[in-house]
Formats: structure tokens, sequence, C-alpha cells
């Protein structure tokens, strides 16, 4: 299984491409995205794939069939994250002008 991010870097609102690879042809893919906030609070979001005949997944082309999210966006994975843990209305927290990974 290879996971793709492209491009590697971009900014918030761009267009990201995920696609996974090398899977059998119709398995079921769970794709987790995390990531820290300013105030390091974990946030995350995951979704269920089914991977086509040639045993790719693709965010952009693929709706997912389970997960944090429903229908086709290639964006969903970022928009639909959730603090992990917290059980009260909270806000993403940016305090430093460094890149998310």
């Amino acid at each position: 299984m290879v996971p793709t991010v492209e491009p590697v870097s971009s900014r918030i609102d761009e267009q990201v491409r995920l696609t996974v690879t090398g899977v059998s042809p119709g398995a079921a893919v769970t794709i987790t995205l995390r990531t820290t906030d300013g105030a390091m609070l974990d946030w995350a979001s995951t979704a269920t794939f089914t991977a086509d005949e040639s045993g790719t997944v693709d965010t952009g082309a693929h709706a997912p069939t389970d997960g944090d999210y429903g229908g086709l966006d290639p964006l969903g994975l970022l928009w639909s994250m959730r603090p992990v843990g917290v059980k009260r209305a909270t806000f993403f927290t940016r305090r430093l002008p460094s890149p998310l990974t």
C-alpha cells in the first residue's frame, strides 16, 4: 500500500489529492488524517473507501462509503477533522506561523 499526497505542500484552501495505490481491487481502505493545532490539541478525521479495479483509492475521484463526511469531496478529510477526545465545542487554534503537517 502506497499513500501519496499531491502537492506535498499547499495552502489550506488549495486542492490536495490523496491517493492510495497497491491494494486489492474492491478492498476497503480506511484513511485517517491527524494534525495538532497551536493549543497542542489533536484533531482527526477518518473515511473508508473502496479501491477501484486497479487497486487505487483517490479522494478526488471516489466518495467514501463510511466515515466523517459523505459525498465526493477532495478536501473532505480536512474540513471534517474534529478534536480528539474533546466533548465540548472548540476551535482550531493557530499560534505559530508554522506549517501544519
